[in-house]
């Protein structure tokens, strides 16, 4: 019954503004969770394809969802941007105009639009949607059952919009009139105005928080999976019976109101789901460059492709720039070895001979292996003159074999460390750079040696 809900909001609106001041820190965590659940259910209802947590992530953190329309993306920042003027409008005390209305409808829809019609007679057709612009053209619906339902025609839009403002500057005073009432009402005789082109469902949720939150209520959250009723009573109150509406509309707000208060009193105000939806938004976190990266745990065979695929062209490079080292020093040498376990190691010739030394362990897919490869480029016997003596350079790398992973990394400070999953190899992009700091350190080092 009406009279019982109006009863149970009257004694929590009650019992919240005994709460007041309620402190800032607490209201922000209260009205970040309104926000979030708003900004997803609102859209989702109208079809927005974006997941709880895709629309959190994207909120939040400006991460966007891979394979989802760029436009559920500037819907979702629309609307949150429109549910942010609505914070101000309601802390500046703005009375609400049709410029205010066609502000939020800006903010929401973006920039203009086709989408798909129905005419006067029932076919199919697309128009052209205008953000901020009432409709010129009529936008009625075909039913469930093929009949047309009508809205206002588009040439008395502006007359009814404004002897709608009329209705609410004239109840907003009215103490006869419950806020509840007034609110829900306002969202029913909007929408069967249906003033813009697209977007009348999300402004009209919008305008019916505006009026809670101006009165000291909280906004009312529309959930996604209870939409069928939400669009049931909607028809009722087509079909002349109101009252389901705004009680359906005041079981809402006594949740909200609920809610409220058990994040005043230290109480979770996470629902259920909200686990599930964390762990959603924990994976929207991640990017799609850094998604599902690691495929394969370390073995003989990925080994071995690391060593011939990142490792190889790697050493290559350098061997390749050294020789310029010999304008300066009599000896450049270099050095490859694996470290074993009991305090030997094993030392190559060259890179071949290490190549084919694990192509062997993958061949014969054996379990241990050794798991460093240290390369060292020595560079000894200065040959011009120095500050103090002679000096030489010596530079190591070195190639770890993690279990999920495998690292490449210098003696030297200023080179990046490369990660990399088993399966893929290093770029010919980031050897370069590697190779590059490399010899930028060598330069370095000749240049405080050579200084006068």
């Amino acid at each position: 019954m009406l009279t019982d809900v109006l009863a149970i909001i009257s004694e929590l609106k009650t019992k919240v503004d005994t709460m007041r001041p309620i402190p800032t820190e607490t209201m922000e965590k209260i009205m970040q969770k309104f926000r979030l659940d708003w900004n997803y259910h609102s859209n989702a209802i109208e079809g927005n394809s974006l997941s709880f947590g895709e629309t959190k992530t994207f909120l939040l953190h400006g991460n966007t969802a891979s394979g989802k329309p760029l436009k559920d993306h500037l819907d979702i920042k629309g609307h949150n941007e429109a549910i942010l003027e609505l914070e101000e409008i309601v802390k500046k005390e703005v009375e609400l105009t049709e410029h205010r209305i066609r502000q939020f409808h800006q903010l929401i829809l973006g920039e203009p639009y086709t989408a798909k019609a129905i005419t006067t007679d029932g076919r199919e057709t697309t128009k052209q949607i205008v953000p901020g612009k009432y409709k010129s053209q009529p936008n009625h619906v075909k039913t469930a059952t093929e009949e047309i339902f009508y809205f206002t025609e588009p040439h008395l839009v502006p007359i009814e919009m404004e002897n709608l403002l009329k209705w609410l500057k004239k109840n907003q005073n009215n103490e006869e009139m419950p806020k509840l009432v007034l609110a829900a009402t306002f969202h029913y005789k909007f929408i069967r105005i249906h003033p813009f082109d697209d977007g009348n469902g999300r402004i009209a949720r919008i305008l019916m928080n505006l009026i809670f939150m101006m009165n000291g209520y909280p906004p009312v959250i529309v959930k996604t999976d209870d939409k069928e009723n939400y669009f049931r009573v909607l028809r009722q109150a087509d079909g002349g019976e109101l009252e389901p509406f705004i009680e359906y509309i005041g079981n809402l707000l006594i949740y909200s109101l609920e809610m409220i208060v058990r994040g005043v009193e230290g109480q979770s105000i996470e629902e259920e789901d909200d686990l599930d939806k964390r762990l959603k938004l924990l994976l929207g976190k991640i990017d799609n460059e850094r998604k599902d990266i690691i495929k394969q745990k370390k073995d003989a065979g990925n080994v071995f492709e690391a060593v011939t695929n990142s490792v190889g062209p790697l050493w290559m490079k350098l061997q390749q720039i050294s020789p310029q080292m010999k304008n300066f020093f009599l000896d450049v040498t270099e050095e490859i070895s694996t470290p074993l376990g009991n305090s030997s190691q094993t030392t190559y010739s060259n890179f071949s001979l290490l190549e084919d030394s694990y192509k062997e362990f993958a061949a014969e897919k054996k379990a241990t292996f050794p798991q460093r490869i240290i390369f060292s480029m020595n560079l000894n016997g200065f040959k011009h003159k120095v500050k103090e003596g002679n000096f030489g350079i010596y530079t190591y790398i070195y190639v770890d074999f993690r279990d999920y992973d495998y690292t490449i990394h210098t003696s030297n400070s200023t080179t990046r460390r490369i990660v990399m999953p088993y399966g893929q190899k290093v770029s010919a992009d980031d050897i370069n750079e590697f190779v590059k700091r490399i010899l930028e350190d060598w330069i370095i080092e000749l240049e405080k040696q050579l200084e006068t």
